[in-house]
């Protein structure tokens, strides 16, 4: 299996067992780390805290209530490493409702390893999850979600695709939401 990558798990103050669920975790893998910060301060501010230790060349955010196929990182990483330039990749995912699951493509135009325009990326899915994102490009403009509870995650997909150069569609479903 794949292991090439790292894991960020961020809990915002849970009141359940979240927390000491992720802390185990942690203790087995070395390639998992958990943060939680003083007090809750919504999806915004966590994943922010997740950027602020991110250590990869790209980032791919995944919501707890949501699924992610590890195994298609090999696939991510090969198309990466044979087209260095790229600032973002955006995939179709799935949608999982009722254990029924449909494909979602938001970029049904472009081919597999076709550039995207930025303009389709702002009119498609404005979501965080389903793109990988070029850590020093997040860095090096400090881009952040900001602090509040709804649209941070437009605000952040805006941001980040003003800054993107090449931008390429991987037509690979490995989110599920």
């Amino acid at each position: 299996s794949y292991s090439n990558y790292e894991v960020i798990f961020v809990d915002d103050c849970s009141k359940d067992n979240s927390f000491e669920t992720m802390k185990a975790l942690v203790s087995e893998y070395s390639n998992f780390s958990v943060y939680r910060p003083e007090k809750n301060g919504g999806p915004g501010l966590a994943r922010n805290l997740g950027l602020k230790y991110a250590q990869g060349e790209y980032i791919v955010f995944c919501d707890s209530d949501d699924k992610f196929d590890i195994e298609v990182l090999a696939k991510i990483e090969d198309f990466l490493s044979e087209h260095t330039e790229t600032d973002m990749l955006v995939s179709p995912h799935y949608s999982v409702k009722k254990k029924k699951t449909s494909p979602v493509n938001m970029y049904k135009k472009y081919k597999h390893g076709s550039q995207v325009d930025r303009e389709d990326v702002v009119l498609g899915n404005l979501a965080p999850w389903g793109k990988f994102y070029k850590t020093d490009i997040i860095k090096a403009n400090q881009i952040e979600f900001p602090a509040r509870r709804t649209g941070e995650d437009i605000c952040f997909v805006v941001s980040y695709v003003t800054k993107c150069n090449v931008i390429y569609k991987f037509d690979i479903s490995y989110y599920g939401y």
